[in-house]
């Protein structure tokens, strides 16, 4: 493994101007710089981390290559098929106790 185990954990850096990422061992990844107004780098970090961990065991060529989100946005897609006898509405849709919604899925930017 070329790249550090997960999961990632991110907190406040001691200096407060910036966040840390962080690998189990506890050892630095990177450094996530505050940069006011337009950059928020607790949720940036958070971000990074919540990605790396989600993805754990996914081979990077595999998301670089779109695979997985076009997976996911599909698999969505199914569960609103007006065909489908046990069809899921909407509003019941969930996944670890959480809503699932459309708008989760952010639109391509190019």
């Amino acid at each position: 493994m070329k790249y550090s185990e997960t999961p990632w954990t991110q907190q406040k850096a001691l200096q407060g101007i910036g966040s840390i990422i962080s690998a189990p061992n506890g050892g630095s990844i990177a450094v996530v710089r505050y940069n006011p107004p337009m950059h928020d780098d607790a949720a940036n970090a958070e971000r990074i981390v919540a990605c790396v961990n989600a993805c754990a065991g996914i081979t990077t060529e595999a998301l670089e290559s779109g695979l997985i989100k076009h997976l996911l946005k599909d698999a969505f897609m199914r569960t609103l098929n007006p065909f489908d006898r046990c069809q899921q509405r909407i509003s019941d849709m969930t996944y670890l106790g959480k809503p699932i919604y459309e708008e989760d899925f952010e639109e391509d930017e190019g």
